[in-house]
């Protein structure tokens, strides 16, 4: 007799949204095994951001950096490194 066998699919998940919340909840998500699409806002007018957005007029790094951070896999040193505020 032969067994049928099932392969469990990932979840399939997209998340809309900018901030400090957006990066904790697609590293829990990261952690689960989804496979995560984020739509990320960059309207961030503030501290470095601010500045940055200024002086190159180009949409602001710091909410797109910490997402991107979330959904690495890269060692803390390299996460360290890349978080890093000149």
């Amino acid at each position: 007799m032969k067994m049928k066998t099932y392969r469990i699919r990932k979840p399939k998940i997209v998340v809309v949204g900018g901030g400090t919340g957006l990066p904790v909840i697609l590293k829990s998500l990261r952690n689960q095994g989804a496979d995560i699409t984020a739509v990320v806002t960059v309207a961030d007018d503030g501290g470095s951001s601010g500045a940055i957005r200024e002086s190159i007029a180009m949409a602001p790094p710091g909410d797109l950096r910490n997402v991107l951070v979330a959904l690495s896999d890269m060692p803390q040193f390299y996460e360290d490194i890349f978080q890093y505020r000149f």
